[in-house]
């Protein structure tokens, strides 16, 4: 089961709820990227958890939002998209679980 944080950029205010790595749900293995598109932080699909488990029309290393192609993993020193300051996890407890 996944889970995703609330992380902030103190510079910019910008916001962003995402696992804040690497996570696997039932179905989906995701990573948590910058999308150089539309600037935001995401979590994209990267693989599947168990062979054959979604359909193969699902479009890996994607933008969830966009749908842009141009994503980067997002590094340790989780820069912020927007202004490149540093974004903080925001509280140390979950915003919720996904699967």
């Amino acid at each position: 089961m996944g889970q995703l944080f609330e992380f902030g950029c103190d510079n910019c205010g910008y916001q962003a709820e995402v696992s804040g790595g690497e996570d696997a749900g039932y179905l989906i293995v995701t990573r948590t990227m910058i999308c150089l598109d539309c600037k935001e932080v995401v979590d994209v699909v990267v693989g599947e958890s168990q062979q054959g488990s979604w359909g193969s029309d699902t479009k890996l290393h994607c933008c969830p939002r966009c749908r842009g192609l141009r994503v980067v993993p997002w590094p340790k020193s989780r820069p912020c998209p927007r202004c490149g300051g540093t974004m903080k996890k925001l509280d140390t407890r979950r915003v919720c679980f996904w699967d």
